[in-house]
């Protein structure tokens, strides 16, 4: 399914949603990545802060959504920017980034 044809069928249920789409796959692994994000076991990210910059792009806006792209830009899933925080990286969470540690 391509991302527009995710973002219509999710409109119809979430018309508040708007036109505009903001598609995106992970830089590594997106299959595995985008595939971890459906099942739930994914549920956050982080990004270099200063690459926002470098890129002229804002942070993420809370309340937006975003359609998640596999390896082949076909949507695997859309989700809702819940939370945008800027913090040391040291400081995320591997667990809420589907980062599998044993004990």
């Amino acid at each position: 399914m391509t991302p527009q044809e995710m973002w219509n069928a999710y409109k119809k249920i979430n018309p508040s949603i708007g036109d505009e789409i903001d598609a995106w796959a992970f830089g590594v692994e997106p299959d595995l990545l985008a595939d971890l994000v459906l099942r739930g076991e994914k549920t956050a990210t982080a990004s270099a802060y200063d690459l926002y910059a470098l890129e002229a792009e804002s942070l993420p806006q809370e309340g937006t959504f975003d359609v998640i792209l596999d390896s082949q830009n076909q949507a695997v899933c859309i989700v809702e920017i819940t939370k945008v925080s800027v913090q040391p990286f040291n400081q995320v969470s591997a667990l809420r980034k589907g980062k599998v540690t044993n004990p």
